[in-house]
């Protein structure tokens, strides 16, 4: 299965990782440099927040839906970094 073209092109876009130390503060303002304002966002219908049962516990998830859309896609995201950097 091919990704969605609007998916590829968000995939394209994201910055490549720094190389040498870490700087927090500097990849923090470099990933949100590229987060579209509010205003430029396509319009949600819902954004729901509810608990996954897991067989190694609960994991809380985040459901965007959008206002309209012909076909819906899902993109899971697994954090398993050191919980410094991003946001809703």
């Amino acid at each position: 299965m091919t990704l969605h073209p609007e998916i590829a092109r968000f995939f394209a876009g994201l910055p490549t990782p720094p190389g040498g130390p870490l700087d927090p503060a500097a990849m923090r303002a470099e990933e949100e440099s590229h987060v579209a304002p509010l205003d430029e966002r396509l319009p949600l219908h819902a954004v729901d927040d509810m608990i996954a049962k897991t067989t190694a516990g609960e994991v809380p998830v985040r459901i965007y839906t959008p206002a309209e859309a012909d076909e819906y896609g899902l993109i899971v995201y697994f954090h398993g970094g050191a919980f410094f950097l991003g946001s809703l």
